[in-house]
């Protein structure tokens, strides 16, 4: 399963930045990035995940790379 490494590096408490494919509510797949950490609050640990679709950036990047 692609998430046990990321998982443990999450329970030693390395950041993880990773891009994947989400499925939509509507069933599209898309690209995401996730932005991940663990932390320690009132003796709690918890994990930050951000998740950020990365669409238009993958289509800048695709706009540069053909423009040269």
């Amino acid at each position: 399963d692609i998430l046990l490494p990321i998982v443990e590096k999450l329970r030693k408490g390395v950041a993880v930045n990773i891009e994947l494919s989400h499925k939509t509510k509507s069933g599209k797949m898309i690209p995401v990035e996730i932005n991940a950490h663990s932390f320690i609050f009132n003796r709690t640990k918890f994990v930050l995940a951000i998740v950020r679709d990365i669409r238009i950036r993958n289509e800048n990047v695709k706009v540069l790379i053909f423009s040269k």
